[in-house]
């Protein structure tokens, strides 16, 4: 090498090595940063960030479940809360296995999500979500977007909230029966004073309940052309409620306190949902055919969490407008959650937390729909009551817990053990 140029190297390196050296950090613009687009992490996915231009985070997640049955008779259960033909059963269950895209395009304000679940047995094929949403007004306090695909209807907190996230094993039979539908639709949604008050409202091809869909499969057609309406809003009223978790949006909130936040935090919201296709048809036990013309849903919920502490409740209320050979007539059905979830701190230099957390639920339903429960049981009133302990060894990316509880109706009790693993990748 040329002496002079040697010395150049030599000299231009100096400062930087005795910086160093003295255990200063140089100055930024005498290091040599490389850039770095494709980042990775447990519970976090593999993230590729081309800037403004493109963003893509790939995610996976597997759930897995031993359940244990006991007391059920030889009634055929289903409803996800009585999941057995026998009297005593065991079962194990990838409950679970799905991948996640997400992210932005041309600009951070073109956002789209792709979910497949590949154990999903009940949906046509594996897709969950498939959404483009176009943010056409943000900044960084405020947002109104327009959202088209399919995807969740935001009926229901702890519907709309992820499944990996939850406090207890499965979400509770209220939320299961009035909610966790996705539909196919568009959506307009927005948020203000730095998330504190968000809104969704949209029109859609499927109707919120999943229960009464479950009745009802007809009501999925849109053969009269008219559509679903639905329209929710969740107000943070002690600051922003999501960000004691690192969340932006309702769809990603865990529940619990994993994160024990140092300050009160709580929310309230609730959810309607207008149906009026008239195209359903129910076949009862006695042959006799109804109509259903229209259905009308709607929710309140609250939620609070404060060091390690966590609670929530929810109500639903669902009526139906059935019309038959007997004439015409309003179903009521309602329903409602109440949980109390506690995270202690972290065990020593380890990442370990302990949760424990209690539930009720219940549902009364009409005569109607109550005779149509898994069995053919006249069960119109189901309650269910459950415990959890849960060992947080990464927060909800990583964890195992173990549920008891027990459900009544009719006349007999059911009592159920599920242990369930999840991993997030």
């Amino acid at each position: 090498m040329n002496p002079i140029i040697r010395g150049a190297v030599v000299l231009f390196s100096f400062g930087p090595l005795c910086a160093a050296a003295a255990g200063e950090d140089p100055p930024a613009k005498d290091i040599f940063r490389p850039a770095e687009p494709i980042s990775y992490r447990a519970g976090s996915g593999i993230t590729f960030d081309g800037g403004d231009e493109f963003r893509l985070n790939l995610l996976n997640r597997l759930q897995v479940q031993y359940l244990h049955s006991f007391g059920a008779d030889e009634r055929n259960g289903s409803g996800s809360w009585l999941d057995d033909s026998e009297g005593n059963n065991q079962d194990f269950e990838v409950r679970r296995a799905r991948t996640r895209f997400s992210g932005h395009a041309y600009n951070p304000h073109i956002r789209f999500q792709v979910e497949m679940d590949w154990a999903e047995e009940d949906q046509e094929g594996s897709l969950l979500d498939a959404w483009v949403q176009w943010n056409f007004f943000e900044t960084e306090t405020e947002s109104i977007g327009l959202r088209f695909g399919q995807g969740k209807t935001h009926f229901g907190l702890e519907a709309t909230g992820t499944s990996a996230g939850l406090a207890m094993v499965e979400r509770s039979i209220a939320s299961k029966f009035f909610a966790t539908e996705r539909s196919q639709g568009a959506w307009l949604n927005g948020s203000y004073a730095e998330g504190a008050l968000r809104w969704f409202a949209g029109v859609q091809d499927s109707f919120v309940s999943a229960g009464l869909e479950r009745f009802m499969p007809d009501l999925n057609t849109t053969a009269d052309n008219e559509v679903v309406y639905v329209a929710s809003l969740q107000l943070d009223i002690l600051g922003d409620y999501l960000a004691s978790q690192g969340s932006q949006d309702y769809e990603s909130a865990n529940q619990g306190d994993v994160s024990r936040s140092n300050c009160l935090l709580g929310t309230i919201g609730g959810s309607y949902a207008y149906d009026d296709r008239g195209v359903g048809t129910l076949e009862l036990p006695s042959s006799e055919v109804l109509e259903a013309r229209d259905n009308r849903s709607w929710s309140a919920n609250t939620a609070w969490r404060y060091a390690g502490w966590w609670a929530t409740g929810e109500y639903f209320f669902a009526q139906s407008d059935l019309a038959s050979d007997f004439g015409r007539e309003e179903k009521d059905n309602d329903g409602y959650h109440v949980a109390v979830n506690y995270t202690l701190p972290k065990s020593g230099d380890s990442n370990l937390q302990w949760g424990l957390g209690v539930r009720y639920a219940d549902l009364d339903l009409s005569s109607v729909f109550g005779s149509l429960l898994p069995g053919g049981v006249d069960a119109r009133s189901v309650d269910q009551i459950g415990g959890v302990l849960t060992a947080y060894l990464r927060g909800h990316g990583c964890k195992v817990q173990a549920e008891l509880n027990r459900t009544s109706y009719s006349d007999q009790d059911v009592d159920q053990l599920l242990i369930q693993v999840s991993l997030v990748l």
